[in-house]
């Protein structure tokens, strides 16, 4: 499965797409998703997406909340965990098929 910038400068993958176009994302890229891939202790794929691990600080469920928050007006196709044990943060992101492939593409 191959994704690409459409005609809008927007990304698409199959049936999903990123609402946002590359100026949106590359100013909110750390908030987002795709900076997540960075921040996160380990990413685990799972069949339709991710699983971000983060160790648990000070803020850092704000910071999840808030992602969800902003991914849900960009990304409205994506499903999302969010849960604490002990120490730690994870963060399950899913998605009808081609999901996984275009948040890789981002």
């Amino acid at each position: 499965m191959s994704c690409e910038e459409n005609a809008e400068d927007k990304y698409t993958c199959s049936s999903v797409s990123c609402s946002l176009s590359k100026d949106e994302l590359k100013l909110k890229r750390d908030s987002l998703i795709p900076g997540l891939f960075d921040k996160a202790d380990e990413v685990l794929e799972t069949n339709n997406g991710f699983c971000f691990h983060l160790k648990r600080r000070e803020g850092v469920l704000s910071e999840m909340v808030n992602l969800i928050e902003e991914e849900s007006f960009c990304c409205s196709f994506l499903e999302y965990v969010l849960s604490v044990k002990r120490e730690s943060v994870f963060l399950e992101v899913s998605g009808p098929p081609g999901s996984k492939e275009l948040l890789k593409s981002l």
